[in-house]
């Protein structure tokens, strides 16, 4: 595995030996080289564990804009006058009153004592206004403070839910496989038209992109560490450089019968 990922990444037109590999070793290739997209997200939870500073001025703003509420309060720990509403930051929900939630959200939902947490329509032990500080709030005042206030109290309990860290890393997987599995595609696709002589078949096209989009991922690292995500467009075209150099290294030799 080591000998195919630096190959892919220096020499690049030198991969395609690869596309002898099996199915299964392409398979375990492409499964394993996302997971380097995981480091920098664990070494961010486990020394910063709970909501980062981003995300909770996305949270703020969010607040602002949908939460400001007029005639809904919290009295004596209870939610008076509640109304049907929901807010979304990053791949949040925030949600009130009689709302519909599905398989794919992750929500914090007032509900009518307390702050509960669904996850796939699972819902967490929630806790008590009172226990978050909101046991009187006014969902109507729409002063910084008053929003930071409840913003305050949703990550407290974000930062007591162990299962956010590990989501987060498994987010940042998925994704980065997800999109790593697309460029391939679009890349084992858009070479045809770069090398029609060239008789390989799209597996062995699709089979050679897995093994040249690793430049994509190493890159995709870069961006992660030094938070540059103007810099996709970038990566998307270095890959697409990186197909283009292999692809015209590549020379065919026809066979030629003896006698």
């Amino acid at each position: 595995m080591f000998k195919r990922l630096t190959t892919s990444l220096t020499r690049p037109p030198q991969a395609v030996f690869f596309i002898k590999d099996s199915w299964g070793k392409t398979l375990l290739y492409f499964f394993l080289i996302p997971m380097l997209l995981m480091i920098p997200v664990w070494l961010s939870v486990t020394i910063n564990p709970g909501m980062s500073v981003d995300r909770y001025e996305i949270l703020v703003t969010a607040l602002k804009t949908d939460f400001v509420l007029q005639g809904t309060r919290i009295e004596d720990g209870t939610l008076i006058n509640s109304q049907d509403v929901t807010s979304s930051f990053e791949y949040f929900t925030l949600a009130m009153g009689d709302i519909e939630t599905t398989n794919q959200q992750i929500v914090f939902y007032f509900a009518e004592t307390e702050l509960t947490l669904k996850v796939a329509n699972i819902t967490f032990n929630g806790v008590s206004y009172q226990d978050l500080n909101l046991e009187n709030y006014d969902f109507s005042d729409e002063s910084n403070t008053n929003v930071r206030r409840l913003a305050g109290a949703i990550k407290a309990y974000y930062d007591e839910v162990d299962v956010f860290d590990t989501s987060e890393i498994f987010i940042v997987y998925l994704s980065a496989l997800i999109d790593y599995a697309l460029l391939a595609l679009l890349m084992a696709f858009l070479m045809i038209f770069v090398s029609r002589s060239l008789p390989f078949t799209f597996s062995q096209r699709l089979k050679l992109s897995v093994y040249l989009s690793t430049i994509w991922i190493f890159m995709e690292l870069v961006i992660i560490l030094f938070a540059e995500p103007l810099l996709d467009f970038l990566a998307v075209g270095v890959l697409y450089v990186y197909h283009f150099w292999a692809y015209r290294s590549i020379k065919w030799i026809e066979g030629r019968p003896q006698g």
